[in-house]
């Protein structure tokens, strides 16, 4: 009988752009206690849900193959995978709404609301939790806005207090600030 410890499993990383509409493709990694690796992609096809496209093992116990699952992958990671990708979604859902060209006034010669760059923070930190090399242009396309006009508001947000600074050459870095956790509380955005 396998031991417990090498059978727990956990998902380390996501890398995903886009998570709920068929084409949609995520990387997973995921590890255990004793140091056994797995790396797959799941994918969303239109008539069969979500399908394992490739996998990738490395395996340094002999109790693996007592936790396999379908696809030759360890029983429940690739359901653990789903389910935080689809809370990801739904959460990424809401903040493209915040940050939508229908929630961004940009009058001339009135500045936008803090709230704006409030709420762009926390789209900035979210999709830099599954992609932190696309962030900007990913965050451009949600804006539905040019690169240059992505990084610009990104500029004002950490000028603002509301996301930290990466520092240098680190991609996709910085966190959201209390000042903005305060404002989107008080603007009703953010429960708790």
């Amino acid at each position: 009988m396998p031991s417990s410890e090498s059978l727990i499993w956990t998902c380390d990383r996501i890398l995903c752009s886009d998570w709920g509409s068929a084409g949609s493709i995520a990387t997973v990694w995921a590890s255990n206690f004793v140091g056994d690796s797995v790396v797959f992609e799941i994918a969303i096809h239109p008539d069969f849900g979500s399908i394992v496209v490739s996998a990738e093992t490395n395996y340094y116990s002999k109790d693996y193959l007592y936790s396999m699952g379908k696809d030759g992958l360890p029983e429940g990671i690739q359901l653990e995978a789903e389910n935080i990708l689809a809370t990801w979604a739904k959460e990424l859902k809401i903040l493209k709404d915040w940050i939508s060209p229908n929630h961004w006034t940009v009058n001339p010669g009135f500045a936008v609301p803090d709230v704006q760059y409030a709420a762009l923070s926390y789209a900035y930190e979210h999709r830099a939790k599954m992609n932190p090399s696309l962030v900007t242009e990913l965050l451009a396309k949600d804006m539905e806005v040019p690169l240059s006009t992505s990084k610009e508001r990104i500029r004002k947000a950490r000028a603002k207090g509301f996301l930290t600074s990466p520092g240098k050459g680190l991609a996709g870095q910085g966190k959201v600030t209390p000042k903005a956790t305060k404002l989107l509380r008080k603007e009703g955005l953010l429960n708790g």
